[in-house]
């Protein structure tokens, strides 16, 4: 049975080492060709000329990026807050609609949701909608999914004893709801707030249909600078996306590693 349990685990083991190498490598092989001053399979020296301010516009690209997924990163949880209370609180006829359509952006392939924006943009009153006010909107749909799925979560997982407490002490509905409610969903709210802005931030296949001269996210701009026949600048960009990336994503989970501690 040892033996056979041994077997297993090491095919367990290995597996996981294949996925990771899968996933890991690939991504090494952007950052080290980020400092690669030629094109070549392995860098023979190591350079930073990539990362000058002004190659590729990256730093409107990164402001462009941050003025449309924080925006919509708080929209998003702030509509996900009163869409998580409603959904487990309430009992009503759309109940079953307003679930389905939460999931929406997710299921719907993100090809037909860009040329769905795009043509109600182009044949309506939004097409003197500034852009960046047009993506922001677009984002806030697409983080909506991300947020509320984790704050319904954890309005279904609250101790409702603690709200009957807080009324029984006299306490009205929206002084137990800022006090004690929301408080205790800080773990569920900042997961999905990290959800919502990473997937924000590296969108692309919908934010490429909505993007203009002047308004394009980093995202959008990796993949415009492969155009220019410069690898290397594209390796760049996608790093700078990737730091990005993996940076916010660790310090909300240091976050909410000492609110479950707490």
């Amino acid at each position: 049975m040892r033996s056979h349990l041994s077997v297993f685990r090491i095919t367990l083991y290995l597996a996981a080492l294949l996925v990771a190498l899968y996933v890991v490598v690939p991504l090494l092989f952007v950052v080290l060709q980020s400092f690669n001053p030629r094109l070549t399979l392995w860098p023979e020296e190591f350079t930073l000329r990539w990362y000058q301010m002004r190659s590729g516009g990256l730093v409107p690209a990164l402001i462009t990026s941050f003025s449309v997924s924080v925006p919509a990163t708080l929209i998003g949880v702030a509509v996900s807050i009163p869409l998580g209370l409603a959904m487990t609180r309430y009992q009503f006829r759309a109940k079953g609609l307003v679930q389905q359509m939460i999931s929406l952006p997710i299921v719907v392939p993100g090809v037909a949701l860009g040329l769905a924006y795009l043509q109600m943009v182009n044949s309506t009153f939004l097409r003197n909608v500034h852009p960046l006010a047009i993506l922001i909107a677009v984002h806030t749909i697409i983080v909506i999914p991300y947020a509320a799925r984790p704050i319904i979560a954890g309005f279904q997982a609250l101790d409702r004893t603690l709200e009957e407490a807080s009324a029984t002490l006299g306490a009205t509905p929206g002084v137990t709801f800022r006090k004690v409610v929301l408080p205790l969903l800080t773990s569920s709210v900042l997961s999905g707030a990290v959800l919502g802005f990473s997937r924000s931030l590296n969108d692309f296949i919908i934010t490429l249909f909505l993007v203009q001269p002047g308004v394009v996210p980093l995202a959008v701009q990796v993949y415009q600078t492969t155009q220019y026949g410069l690898p290397q600048l594209t390796s760049a960009l996608g790093t700078v996306l990737l730091l990005f990336s993996v940076a916010f994503t660790t310090v909300a989970e240091r976050i909410l590693r000492v609110e479950v501690e707490v």
